[in-house]
């Protein structure tokens, strides 16, 4: 009897823990517990039904922008609160500072974004890009996943990959300060288009065989300026205008390629007071960078690393180690680049 007893009396608690344990899951699923506790959805979702969207929220997660540039969708976290409470992000909205000739003015600009009768805006602040300090900064706004980025230079490091694979879908115009990625046996000869003393008339005279190798790239590095910088603002205006030109006409040839325009490397303290055109590098670097502002290509420049590296530079002082190129250039070009 006792033990009929007893088995009667675990029964029914197992049946009263599985019917506690079935009521809290409910409550749960219904959202009843927790009232105001709303569930974020992992990853992206689309095509959300309309009528179950109460609310869009947006977020500027980006820098200060620069005037006369572009946004990055990047840049932004666009999310729709459903009307069950639940939050979910979203990419198929609406907002036309993606759209057409957008420019970003001095100052705040409200930035609005849609998703059908739900609108929200957020403000982003873009600064005039000529007063930023001494050395032009970059300007990138076309970069994919950096996170691919970090694992590529990881591999490198490791010794898992070389520059020559991990570049291959990069290609490289310039001066023997980009000759130097073949002389120094870095990047593939198939990848590069450069000669020693070479400027822009060199980009000129070789369009064609640039635009091949460019053609079906995800990137090209662009760098030309040292051979033809001058202390006559009149001839620095005229290399800035052929130079405009001559980009103009490669993004037109290869408009599916990122272009990226790298500034010109700074001279070491040794020989600085050499020549009088030295003084004016950074200047012309930041005419580069309005240049492509202007002319929605990408730059990229670190000088104020390089200046702060004297041991970097060989011994004429204008050309590079290839441990410069090595162990800092081409990787913080890969990171800060998304390349």
């Amino acid at each position: 009897m006792r033990k009929t007893v007893k088995v009667i009396a675990v029964t029914s608690l197992s049946i009263t823990l599985i019917g506690c344990l079935a009521f809290i899951y409910i409550l749960l699923r219904t959202n009843i517990i927790f009232k105001n506790q709303t569930v974020a959805d992992a990853g992206i979702k689309d095509n959300i039904k309309l009528e179950d969207v109460s609310k869009i929220t947006v977020t500027y997660k980006g820098d200060k922008a620069f005037a006369g540039g572009r946004l990055r969708k990047a840049d932004f976290v666009v999310e729709v609160t459903e009307n069950n409470g639940r939050k979910a992000e979203i990419n198929d909205y609406k907002c036309a500072a993606f759209d057409g000739d957008y420019r970003l003015k001095e100052g705040n600009n409200e930035i609005v974004f849609s998703y059908g009768e739900n609108t929200a805006s957020v403000e982003v602040e873009a600064v005039n890009p000529m007063y930023l300090g001494l050395y032009a900064p970059t300007y990138e706004y076309k970069a994919a996943n950096k996170d691919k980025s970090v694992a590529k230079v990881d591999k490198i490091e490791n010794g898992n990959l070389s520059y020559a694979e991990a570049l291959d879908n990069v290609a490289f115009t310039g001066d023997s300060q980009i000759a130097a990625l073949i002389s120094y046996n870095i990047l593939e000869q198939s990848n590069v288009e450069a000669l020693v003393g070479a400027s822009a008339d060199y980009m000129e005279e070789k369009f064609s065989l640039i635009v091949a190798k460019a053609t079906g790239k995800d990137a090209i590095v662009v760098h030309y300026g040292i051979n033809s910088l001058s202390a006559s603002a009149e001839e620095r205006e005229r290399r800035i205008s052929q130079y405009t030109e001559l980009l103009s006409r490669l993004k037109a040839e290869v408009p599916d390629t990122r272009i990226i325009v790298s500034g010109v490397f700074p001279v070491s303290d040794t020989i600085y007071n050499n020549k009088l055109s030295f003084a004016y590098i950074n200047q012309y670097n930041y005419e580069l960078l309005k240049m492509c502002i202007n002319l929605d290509i990408e730059y990229y420049s670190n000088n104020q690393y390089i200046s702060g590296h004297q041991e970097l530079f060989s011994a004429d002082g204008l050309h590079l180690t290839p441990g410069f190129y090595k162990d800092y250039w081409l990787k913080d070009l890969i990171l800060t680049m998304g390349l």
